[in-house]
């Protein structure tokens, strides 16, 4: 008898985190910029190409790889120095810790050159 309840149980949750996950948006987010190449104090401009995140993101912020960090999914952001940098759009919300896995990498990451 009881061996039945943990497969029911075990059946019921399966099915509830296969619910979860898909209804994860995450797989939809992405980023572009407006340009690959800039010169030094010239602004990149971050646009998010994909659908908007649900409110289960409370907090989507762009890291500019250079340690500053800009809240939201689109923004504006200049450097001071010549480099390369990779811009990355982090999620985070409700679904912390794996909300990024059904996400390509390409998606959510770009690089720019400063001169």
């Amino acid at each position: 008898m009881n061996s039945n309840k943990i497969i029911i149980l075990s059946m019921c949750l399966f099915s509830l985190s296969s619910c979860l996950k898909d209804r994860r948006p995450s797989r939809d987010a992405c980023i572009i910029v407006d340009k690959t190449t800039a010169k030094i104090s010239e602004l990149i401009t971050i646009s998010n190409c994909g659908s908007e995140l649900p409110s289960e993101y409370v907090s989507p912020t762009i890291d500019w790889g250079d340690g500053n960090e800009s809240t939201g999914q689109v923004g504006t952001h200049n450097y001071s120095t010549a480099g390369t940098y990779v811009i990355k759009l982090k999620l985070n919300g409700s679904f912390a810790g794996d909300v990024l896995e059904d996400v390509e990498e390409s998606k959510v990451t770009q690089t720019v050159n400063i001169q």
